[in-house]
């Protein structure tokens, strides 16, 4: 076959879908993602169609040849998404060409640029045949991340060096986010136009951003919003929440921001935590008459930490101000997992003899948790004796199913030993979460939803023996050929998992744990069925959540439907836990019958996995306009004297299954006919309505007779009214009007009581 030479161009101003295609061979052109199904190509090649399109809009042509073969060619109206404070674009481009992203400074000096080659996809499956998402990551000429800050500029320039190509701009958007864990709201600034959503633990809110003072001397369209999440979501420190704003031109910034925490470890003087991105965080501690103090920036994920050049005091608190949570001695006993209460002196004893067999090996590690649900690490004594140990076996095993490492521990230990407990809290979360104990390495935690992540467990030197969150203890044997033991988990439950190795023999052993990427999405519809009249559109509200735990692209397909379908967007990229909306438009047929049902299955898929899929139903019910109406009048014949006039009293009523309006007018008749309304009087012919349905109107018919009228002459008016929606639908009536001279007599009947 012969690859047919086509074109797709986007008009922004006419929001119109434009190109180029072949006249020979079916002159007929598919496009899918826009609102009209065919376009017809002209005798010059070139076609038009009116797509109504928006940023983020994509989908794909295709041409068929006299001989049946297709060639599609994929479109996207160019879309830029970012995360603020981190150095990662996605920009929706057309695809087949090298971009170019450049990102400038509040005065347009360049900080960053960077290029990337796309290509076109292609496939049998048309689905396939997308514009591409593409990824740019700024970095500068030491390869450190240059990070994406408000009211800078990023511009985006796509083509082939030739003529072929666009560029286009945005400003990053200004947001800030406060989430506060004791009322369950955020709160904080975003542009004024555009939309804003808010996400935490796993559902939105969609809330007004108010107007206030400008804050800079560039920008007066900055406001403040409140997302009141109570009821709904219970915020922990250590959460993450995601703030994500659409300018007008439809490009995407997204801020994620810490619910606050702060842990201190007395073992190495350092206090770490959350707080906001990019801040300075002051800290002071307070011994008796002296004050130390540390300063320090937090990350642009709002992670810090801060190191008092003093010793950090060892004091537990006062009676019951604080709860041990957690005691682990000796890396070569038991250990012992409960809850102790301080003494009235601030001291705890925890009697091990006959228990524990403490050797030189033996510490404590000790987890204070208070009410605010801030902690406080301690490890005593913290051996020397233990030497960290390469732990690249379990490394290894992590590694070789794709898995990140989350958490960490090592250590020594006799043969029949059980080492302390690598403890890991699976729980609900959006972004990284940070972690620090004497026992493991300052790692990056998990990142997962309200389904949870699939987990891996890895141990070297023994045997692993892992608990549940129900309490429930497997244990998996150590490999003898390798000397590891490992297991994977899917889809794991939320909570305490607890880890630990038991030594088949003296020496070292390591335990790590980590998580493989989960490809996962969820879709809800706010309804499921809809009836319309043939030949409009109705449109389904399509909600879409990413419950894998890894950011994903979504492509959205539409089958079994047997009339015009459209859907916008047509993929969405979604960071973890992250929703969206997806509007879907069903065209009902003109050839529709009455009650006629079409089935349309709305199809959501990971483009990394295509088993991670999700569906939703949508019947859509056709419903034929009945056009029909009765009319009723209180007479059909009066008479007058001449110079005077007469009334009918009318009245209409709309009988139909569909809102309609009518035209009234009069014919046959000599005298003068007018309609008297609410309106005062008015000339025939005349429209009225709408009326709903059932709806009904009464007006009057009235009738002149002239001066120059005879004794006894008579007048037919024969008024028609006809349905607006249906001009075949029609009612008439027939008013005879008698004269009568001013001299005449009228005879009244007699009624005697």
């Amino acid at each position: 076959m012969t690859v047919a030479d086509l074109t797709a161009n986007i008009n922004r101003e006419a929001g119109t879908l434009y190109g180029t295609a072949p006249t020979n061979g079916s002159p007929y052109i598919y496009i899918e993602g826009c609102n009209m199904s065919s376009v017809e190509i002209g005798h010059d090649g070139r076609w038009v169609a009116d797509c109504d399109l928006s940023p983020g809009r994509t989908g794909y042509i295709y041409y068929q040849d006299a001989f049946g073969h297709y060639t599609y060619l994929p479109w996207a109206y160019p879309m830029l998404s970012a995360y603020v404070y981190s150095n990662t674009l996605y920009a929706l481009t057309e695809s087949g060409y090298p971009v170019e992203a450049r990102l400038l400074d509040t005065s347009g000096n360049e900080l960053a640029v960077e290029t990337a080659n796309i290509k076109t996809g292609s496939s049998s499956d048309p689905c396939e045949c997308y514009a591409y998402s593409t990824i740019i990551q700024f970095v500068d000429e030491d390869g450190e991340p240059v990070f994406i800050e408000p009211y800078q500029q990023i511009v985006v320039k796509t083509g082939d060096g030739g003529n072929y190509g666009s560029t286009f701009s945005t400003t990053v958007s200004y947001i800030t986010a406060h989430a506060n864990s004791v009322n369950d709201t955020v709160a904080g600034k975003a542009p004024v136009e555009g939309r804003l959503y808010v996400y935490a633990g796993g559902v939105y809110r969609q809330p007004a951003v108010q107007s206030s003072e400008p804050i800079t001397r560039t920008e007066n369209d900055i406001g403040t919003y409140l997302a009141d999440f109570s009821g709904d979501a219970n915020l922990k420190g250590g959460d993450f929440v995601s703030v994500n704003h659409i300018n007008e031109n439809g490009h995407a910034f997204t801020l994620k921001a810490p619910v606050p925490i702060l842990q201190a470890n007395l073992s190495y003087d350092i206090v770490n935590g959350y707080g906001r991105p990019n801040a300075l965080h002051s800290f002071s501690l307070i011994r008796g008459n002296d004050v130390y103090t540390s300063a320090v920036l937090s990350h642009h994920d709002g992670f810090f930490s801060a190191y008092f050049m003093k010793t950090v005091s060892d004091t537990l608190g006062a009676n019951n101000e604080v709860i041990l949570a957690g005691v682990v001695v000796t890396p070569g006993d038991n250990p012992d997992i409960g809850s102790r209460t301080t003494d009235a002196d601030s001291s705890f004893t925890i009697d091990y003899s006959g228990i524990h067999n403490l050797t030189e090996y033996s510490y404590a590690y000790i987890l204070y948790i208070n009410e605010d649900g801030n902690g406080t690490f301690y490890t005593s004594p913290l051996p020397e004796t233990i030497i960290p140990i390469p732990i690249e076996d379990v490394y290894d095993i992590l590694s070789s199913v794709g898995a990140s490492v989350f958490m960490d521990i090592y250590g020594v230990a006799n043969e029949g030993d059980i080492s302390p407990p690598l403890i890991y809290w699976h729980r609900n979360t959006t972004n990284n979460v940070r972690t620090s104990s004497p026992y493991m390495s300052d790692r990056v935690s998990d990142i997962h939803n309200e389904t949870g992540g699939s987990l891996v467990f890895a141990a070297s030197g023994g045997d692993l023996i892992l608990t549940d969150p129900s309490g429930e203890e497997t244990t998996y044997e150590q490999n003898e050929a390798t000397g590891n033991a490992t297991t994977i988990i899917p889809r794991a439950e939320l909570g305490i998992w607890q880890a630990r190795v038991s030594l088949n023999k003296e020496g070292q052993y390591a335990l790590a744990v980590g998580s493989v990427p989960t490809y996962d999405v969820t879709l809800n519809a706010d309804v499921t069925e809809l009836a319309d009249y043939v030949g409009n559109t109705v449109t389904y509200t399509i909600h879409i959540t990413n419950s894998g735990n890894v950011t994903d692209t979504f492509n959205i397909n539409i089958t079994g439907s047997n009339w015009e379908t459209n859907r916008k967007p047509s993929s969405v990229l979604l960071g973890v836990g992250e929703g969206s909306i997806v509007e879907i438009g069903i065209t009902i047929p003109d050839s529709a019958s009455q009650d006629e049902l079409d089935t349309a299955t709305v199809e959501a898929y990971s483009i990394h996995d295509r088993q991670a899929v999700a569906t939703v139903e949508l019947k859509t019910r056709a419903i034929m306009p009945v056009y029909s109406f009765d009319l009723s009048s209180d007479r059909t014949t009066m008479q007058g004297f001449v110079g005077s006039s007469v009334d009918y009293n009318v009245s209409i009523t709309n009988t139909g299954n569909i809102t309609d309006s009518y035209t009234i007018d009069a014919s046959g008749n000599d005298w003068n006919t007018t309609l008297v309304g609410a309106e005062g009087t008015l000339m025939l012919p005349i429209a009225i309505g709408p009326l709903g349905i059932n709806e009904n109107l009464a007006f009057k018919i009235n009738i002149t007779i002239p001066e120059t009228a005879n004794e006894d002459d008579i007048d037919v008016a024969t008024v028609k009214i006809t349905s607006a929606g249906d001009a075949t639908v029609s009612v008439t009536s027939i008013f005879s009007t008698t004269a009568l001279s001013k001299a005449s007599t009228i005879y009244l009947p007699i009624v005697i009581k």
